[in-house]
């Protein structure tokens, strides 16, 4: 994992500004696959009917005229919520429609599990319908899930043997769900069923959590891409760089009021994937 051209960039980064400037600067940096991501509290308000297949389609449209590919669709929601069953069978065709080869989402609160257990393999049957893979990921919120970290997501994982239901473990989201643990030695748990890595890092800045460049942060992302990088197959790797949110201890997230400068994203995307070229 040496080229740039070969890394994922999240578009959580440009949250606030036009899909065509974005692409436009993600194309400038050399890279070629990106991650658009729908999430609430995370970017623009939003209601369902955003998840529609014409609009997928315009999505879709304007990224590859960038000469860019979508390889993944930043969803996250509560899969044992109420609504979570529905939720996600939208955004899983709406990954499709993108063509996206992965949904990522979080599982479900701890008191949610048997409801996800109940749903996990309808989903898994819809998304194999339409060769789209759900990338369950650990969340950042310090609120109790079914994969709090890469122990318990790599046990969840162990019970299916499906192609189609994996894991994408942010090592970031540790800092404020579960600051106890160290984010490298957590990784080391990773194995069976890794699909992808999220890669973001962050400091704390007074009472929150700030996100920073990949090589700025507190975690020692060095050594957790040389665990990853040496199992079989290897996970794909996506810059998540969410710049304009912060989180508290707790992990409660806030966006700030104006987007982040252009110029500001760049510099943070260009040192981070100068940085991942390097090491």
């Amino acid at each position: 994992m040496n080229r740039r051209n070969d890394i994922t960039v999240s578009l959580v980064a440009f949250d606030g500004h036009s899909l065509e400037t974005v692409v436009e600067t993600i194309a400038g940096l050399g890279v070629r696959f990106v991650e658009p991501a729908i999430i609430q509290g995370y970017t623009d308000p939003f209601d369902e009917d955003v998840f529609s297949d014409e609009r997928a389609r315009t999505i879709r449209r304007q990224i590859e005229a960038a000469g860019l590919s979508c390889s993944a669709f930043s969803a996250h929601i509560d899969v044992g919520a109420p609504d979570g069953l529905k939720q996600l069978q939208r955004r899983i065709r709406f990954a499709a429609e993108l063509g996206a080869t992965r949904v990522v989402t979080n599982a479900a609160k701890e008191e949610f599990r048997q409801t996800f257990m109940e749903r996990i393999d309808t989903l898994v049957r819809d998304a194999e319908s339409v060769g789209v893979v759900i990338a369950l990921e650990n969340p950042g919120d310090g609120r109790a899930n079914i994969i709090d970290n890469a122990v318990s997501a790599t046990a969840l994982m162990r019970k299916y043997a499906t192609p189609w239901l994996g894991l994408n473990y942010d090592p970031g989201n540790l800092l404020t769900h579960q600051p106890e643990l160290d984010p490298v030695t957590d990784a080391m748990n990773l194995g069976p069923g890794l699909v992808s890595l999220h890669l973001k890092n962050g400091l704390i800045d007074g009472e929150r959590l700030r996100f920073t460049a990949l090589n700025r942060g507190a975690i020692d992302y060095q050594a957790v891409l040389a665990h990853t990088d040496s199992l079989s197959p290897p996970p794909e790797y996506s810059l998540e760089l969410p710049l304009r949110l912060s989180r508290t201890p707790g992990g409660k997230p806030f966006r700030d009021r104006d987007p982040v400068p252009l110029g500001t994203i760049r510099t943070a995307l260009e040192a981070s994937l100068k940085w991942l070229e390097e090491v």
